[in-house]
């Protein structure tokens, strides 16, 4: 590969379907019987190996101890009752009464806003996580871990820790909860501003087509240099 002559386009989020709605909010915790007084934290994917839902249980179990008003939401292929291996986790854990599995949901937009907070646990196997940035442009809090763009992604608008670290991703979480609401107000607002100006479809259109023109530009100089 030359690298002088590569251009990177990153991936756009729809933000007019991903976007705060506290309608939405309400409606889904309703139907999950949880109240506003409740701490709604989750996870939503795969039934897989590389997303490590046994770290993130672990993490979960000491949080609820430590913050008894946390509710957990866990929802994808795989992430309901018929999962033995998930049930077995989360009773260990502790929080079997204190999570909700989902499984597959049509939903996403809906269900982020259930969430206040989004924790992504994967420890391998992800490039550019487009469940980040769909919570991220609904305005959720997001702790993720430094594996493909997580990173690029959340900047400096939450909490990214090493993968495979249980005990650094519960410090994140907690330090999440632990700010004033003030502060999440404003974390809140700027994740959704970051999509916004940097990784919205608008953005993803117009970089393609900056590499369009480009070769386009340098197609036509080559021709007329060739011509003369």
């Amino acid at each position: 590969y030359r690298p002088e002559i590569m251009r990177f386009v990153p991936n756009g989020f729809d933000t007019t379907t991903f976007k705060p709605d506290p309608q939405k909010r309400l409606v889904l915790r309703h139907e999950m019987g949880l109240s506003d007084q409740y701490v709604l934290v989750g996870n939503i994917s795969r039934y897989d190996p590389q997303k490590n839902h046994p770290g993130l249980i672990e993490c979960w179990g000491i949080l609820s101890a430590l913050r008894p008003e946390v509710r957990f939401l866990l929802a994808g292929k795989g992430l309901d009752a018929k999962n033995p291996v998930i049930r077995d986790l989360l009773s260990s854990a502790g929080i079997d009464e204190k999570t909700i599995l989902l499984g597959i949901r049509e939903d996403i937009p809906a269900l982020l806003n259930a969430l206040d907070l989004f924790v992504f646990s994967s420890n391998s196997g992800e490039a550019f996580p487009l469940i980040v940035g769909e919570a991220m442009s609904s305005g959720i809090l997001c702790v993720g871990t430094m594996v493909g763009d997580t990173a690029d992604l959340i900047g400096p608008y939450g909490r990214v820790v090493e993968p495979d670290e249980s005990s650094a991703l519960l410090q994140a979480c907690l330090e999440m909860l632990n700010l004033s609401e003030e502060e999440k107000r404003k974390l809140r607002e700027n994740s959704r501003k970051r999509i916004q100006e940097h990784f919205s479809l608008e953005t993803m259109s117009q970089g393609y087509l900056s590499v369009y023109r480009e070769f386009l530009s340098s197609s036509i100089s080559g021709e007329k240099k060739t011509s003369n």
